[in-house]
């Protein structure tokens, strides 16, 4: 996570990290995502990066602008 967000220029405070409920694999994007709404992290016209591994055989990305 820490490389992803150097790379986006990013900062810790502008991400969601599943410390309260751990891994679930293919819905981790999602529940990020959806805490990150809920928390203001995600608004209207924002692009969102969300980036996921697996145990280390699946990767996957998207990016995206928030909203309509």
């Amino acid at each position: 996570m820490s490389a992803v967000l150097a790379e986006l220029g990013l900062n810790p405070d502008q991400t969601t990290y599943l410390d309260d409920f751990g891994h679930m694999g293919q819905n981790d994007q999602l529940l990020s995502l959806d805490l990150g709404i809920k928390a203001g992290k995600v608004k209207e016209g924002d692009i969102v990066s969300m980036v996921g591994a697996g145990l280390g055989f699946v990767w996957a990305s998207a990016v995206m602008r928030w909203g309509k």
